[in-house]
Formats: C-alpha cells, sequence, structure tokens
C-alpha cells in the first residue's frame, strides 16, 4: 500500500493510468524537448500535477522529491560549472573560484533530468498495489507477467525495512554507521551483504508461497477497464503540459 502521506492519517493513492501516463509522456518529453527550456517547464509542470494528485499533501511530496534530488543535483551543477576541465573558463568568482558557463548549461540540463525522474518515481510510489493487480488484471495479460511486474512494488518495500532494520542492528552492535563520512563508506559491506544475502533468500522463499497460494492459476477479469474522470483528466493535462513545453521550446 502507498504510505500514508497526510497528517490525518488517511491513505493518498492515484491510478495506475496516472502513473502510466506520466512515464509514457516523460520518456516522450526526453526525445522532445530541450532539457533546459521545454524540459524544464514540462518537469515544473509536472510537479505541479504531482502536488495536485497528492490532494492536499504538497509539503511532504515536496519535502521528498528534495530528499530525492539535491544530493544528486547540486553536485552535477558544481562539477561541471566549477571543476570539469573539459569547459572553459569563462569568469571567476571572487577571483577564486573559475566558472564555466558551458559546464553550468551541462549540469542544469542533466539536474533537469534527475528531476524528471524523480517526479516520475513519485508518480509510481502514490499507486495502490491492490489497484495495480486489478488494473493490470483487467489488461488481461498473462499472471505471470502481472507477477513479474508487481514483485517491484513489493521487493523495493521490503528491501527499504530491511536496511533500516539492520541500519539500527549494526547501530546497537557499536558499528559507526552513522558517524562520519569515510567511518560510513567503511562500514558499507556490514550494511549490504546482510541486505543483499537477506533479499535472495526473500525472492527464493517468496516463489513457492505465491504459488502455494494460487497466484500461478489467477484467471483475469472479464470486466472492460474504464478510466475514471479525475484520471482522464490528468492524463489530459499531461499531454497538455507536453503541448506548453513544446511552445515554449519553440519560442
Amino acid at each position: 500500500m502507498p504510505e500514508d502521506c497526510s497528517e490525518g492519517g488517511s491513505k493518498v493513492s492515484i491510478s495506475p493510468a496516472v502513473a502510466g501516463t506520466a512515464t509514457i509522456i516523460s520518456v516522450v518529453s526526453l526525445f522532445l524537448l530541450s532539457p533546459r527550456w521545454g524540459g524544464m517547464v514540462f518537469t515544473a509542470l509536472l510537479i505541479v500535477l504531482l502536488l495536485l494528485a497528492g490532494r492536499g499533501n504538497g509539503v511532504r511530496l515536496g519535502r521528498r522529491l528534495i530528499a530525492w534530488t539535491v544530493p544528486f543535483v547540486l553536485p552535477l551543477i558544481v562539477v561541471h560549472g566549477v571543476l570539469n576541465a573539459q569547459f572553459p573558463i569563462t569568469s571567476w568568482w571572487l577571483d577564486t573560484i573559475p566558472i564555466r558557463s558551458a559546464g553550468l548549461a551541462f549540469g542544469s540540463a542533466l539536474a533537469v533530468r534527475v528531476l524528471l525522474f524523480s517526479v516520475v518515481a513519485a508518480h509510481w510510489l502514490l499507486v495502490d498495489r491492490d489497484t495495480m493487480v486489478e488494473a493490470l488484471l483487467r489488461l488481461r495479460l498473462p499472471t505471470p507477467l502481472i507477477m513479474m511486474a508487481l514483485q517491484g512494488f513489493v521487493m523495493g518495500r521490503l528491501v527499504q525495512d530491511r536496511i533500516q532494520a539492520i541500519h539500527l542492528a549494526q547501530r546497537a552492535r557499536g558499528i559507526p554507521v552513522s558517524a562520519s563520512l569515510v567511518q560510513r563508506i567503511m562500514s558499507i559491506p556490514a550494511l549490504l551483504v546482510p541486505v543483499v544475502v537477506g533479499t535472495f533468500i526473500e525472492a527464493e522463499a517468496r516463489v513457492s508461497v505465491l504459488l502455494a497460494h494460487g497466484y500461478g492459476r489467477l484467471e483475469p477479469s472479464i470486466q472492460a477497464a474504464r478510466l475514471e474522470f479525475r484520471t482522464e483528466i490528468l492524463a489530459i493535462a499531461m499531454l497538455a503540459c507536453l503541448a506548453f513545453a513544446l511552445i515554449v521550446d519553440r519560442f
């Protein structure tokens, strides 16, 4: 199930069709839009739609996007705009730090791409797993394919919970997993090895459990898939965002 995104405890979810539409249109935008202008506008509008789809939980979703992107975006801009010698120096900041305009443009373009991927991931984070199963069954997809598609949702949350549990266990044993940067790097094997081994064991056991519960014999629903009005509006809005970004790119 999606995370509880509201302070009152109500669950917020969006249709799988909305997340799928965001993914497809975003992939198309990578080929049609320049990252600095049209891509930036499209990403910003997609963020607005995500916050609207979150039904008033924009602050929490915004914090999550910042936490996902800032650790990657800022180093990209700094490395290419200041340190990357492949780009010529165009000016100096405080007569000490070199500024490379072409590098800043290149780093900014990469940053927009990273932000776009984060926004698409945030859409999928709000998809309810049960709704996802129902939507896939209504498409009459083969059951093994449905199982494969959903294991990404399940295993992703499982790995996250396992990392948190092992992190707390290692701290209780005195391993400096939350100390300085060097100590945290040195402690990566102590955290990574149990996560990988435990995940492989869990994945192998999960197959027999799913088969025992009859997931290999599911019959797809004969009911035709129908889109909700809210889903149709969001999909149309995403197409409108792409069209507006194309106009921005042209002018």
